[in-house]
């Protein structure tokens, strides 16, 4: 694990401690409110805990008797900081799940790689929309990287065809905003290869009857990278 700039050594035991589960209530909630202002900080949680799941312990291998009080007499002279290291290794077998935890709540963790590409054109509108899919988890990215956004009282609405007799299937709208990021629906997931993306002109709010209105803005089929 490499140093983490910015962040002395104070914060980064109570980083690990964090990772660990080890900090009380009170002590937990102070450094999760830190975390979502201290960039530095949260570098420092994510490398602790990646570091801590590696650690996870084979529990199908015992040690020999008196292995662990040998351990404890010629570490600790101190009763107290014996059971400082007793929750520290108690709680390596917690790490997978306080990481994935924490990762769920607060988005730290970037999402998987994405693994399919779609590229939405059309000659006759300027509109050009970048889509990446990663199919481990189901999400699709769109990013407009050409044209502009609806015109008043209309949106742009994205539709998925499976296959080229099947009907499309709506999956949001695109409005002012540059980009979108949807979680496929899981019965669509395996039909994402090979499927085609189109943006259509719809009213405001969207297509009304669950289909296509108005005129295909832009199209094109999801290929892997």
């Amino acid at each position: 694990m490499s140093p983490t700039g910015d962040i002395g050594d104070d914060d980064r035991a109570l980083a690990a401690e964090y990772a660990l589960g080890l900090l009380d209530p009170t002590e937990a909630r102070a450094f999760e409110a830190r975390m979502a202002q201290e960039p530095a900080l949260r570098e420092a949680y994510a490398e602790w805990a990646e570091a801590f799941i590696r650690m996870e312990p084979d529990d199908s291998v015992s040690p020999p008797p008196g292995v662990w009080a040998g351990v404890q007499a010629r570490l600790f002279a101190d009763p107290r900081p014996r059971r400082r290291w007793l929750g520290w290794v108690t709680a390596l077998g917690l790490a997978a799940a306080v990481v994935a935890f924490v990762a769920v709540q607060t988005g730290m963790f970037q999402p998987s790689e994405p693994d399919f590409r779609a590229e939405l054109t059309s000659d006759a509108s300027p509109l050009r929309i970048v889509a990446t899919y990663a199919s481990a988890e189901g999400t699709l990215n769109l990013t407009r990287v050409g044209g502009t956004g609806p015109a008043a009282g209309r949106s742009h609405e994205l539709w998925v065809i499976p296959t080229p007799d099947a009907a499309p299937v709506s999956l949001g709208l695109l409005d002012a905003g540059e980009g979108l990021t949807v979680t496929v629906p899981e019965p669509l997931r395996g039909a994402m290869p090979g499927a085609t993306l189109a943006v259509s002109d719809e009213p405001e709010g969207g297509a009304p009857g669950g289909a296509p209105t108005g005129a295909i803005l832009a199209a094109g089929t999801v290929s892997e990278l």
